[in-house]
């Protein structure tokens, strides 16, 4: 009967340092997880970054196609160029206005989603140290 006890009571420690064992792991688990997302979240700031570098640069030039093609219209107005030149120039500048539109929302985009990425970097972080203290 000595041994049946050492027996049950061993299968009981087992158990118990199992399951124990099992939360333990699986909140390191989580910890792992919460850096692994603020990791990616760093590396998502840095490309909207250089998201947003591109499309600054962008809009720079279609700003700078835009004052030559206003300086070709006024030229062209000035030199008495025909009526199918003028319409060239004319649509020249509003396809110049619809890039610079474009090239505008593409930088809110941008930065919005360098917003919602320190948003996202915030909330791991407190998810980790709620993890840490637990």
């Amino acid at each position: 009967m000595d041994g049946f006890k050492k027996v049950v009571f061993g299968g009981l420690v087992i158990g118990s340092l199992l399951v124990v064992g099992g939360q333990a792991q699986a909140a390191w688990r989580d910890i792992r997880q919460d850096r692994r997302d603020i990791h990616r979240d760093f590396r998502d700031i840095r490309s909207d970054r250089r998201d947003i570098r591109a499309d600054r640069r962008d809009l720079h030039h279609d700003f700078k196609d835009l004052r030559g093609d206003r300086r070709g219209l006024r030229r062209d107005i000035r030199n008495g160029a025909g009526a199918d030149e003028i319409a060239k120039d004319r649509h020249e500048i509003r396809s110049d206005r619809r890039d610079i539109a474009s090239n505008r929302e593409d930088l809110r985009r941008d930065y919005r989603d360098v917003r919602n990425d320190y948003r996202d970097v915030r909330h791991d972080r407190r998810d980790l140290r709620a993890d840490l203290r637990d």
